[in-house]
């Protein structure tokens, strides 16, 4: 592992090891889809059905590529019509607990 961080950095392997997670599933999803389009095509002269499993490949291949790009903590996606925004620091995040808890603890201190 270490010798994998020295190349990398942490958040670049842990998003990997997030991408083999996906792809576990999202192999799955074209296996079972690929065994559908093969078993319509089984009729189909071999090189349409070639053609297919080469096109299943493919999908294999560029699943982790998305996955990963999409992933990335530098990558962000606009979807037309709503705005990005950055999320609220720590500090600036209030449960209204603390209040509370501050408000309890001087009565109290007060008794």
């Amino acid at each position: 592992m270490n010798t994998l961080t020295t190349f990398l950095s942490e958040e670049t392997v842990r998003q990997i090891g997030w991408v083999l997670v996906h792809f576990l599933w999202q192999g799955c999803v074209v296996m079972a889809l690929m065994w559908g389009i093969l078993k319509t095509l089984s009729k189909a002269s071999s090189n349409t059905r070639y053609i297919a499993a080469g096109l299943g490949l493919v999908l294999m291949v560029l699943a982790p590529v998305i996955t990963f790009s999409i992933t990335s903590s530098n990558h962000t996606i606009a979807v037309p019509g709503t705005v990005t925004t950055q999320p609220p620091a720590p500090s600036q995040l209030t449960t209204g607990t603390d209040d509370l808890s501050r408000r309890c603890f001087m009565r109290r201190q007060k008794s």
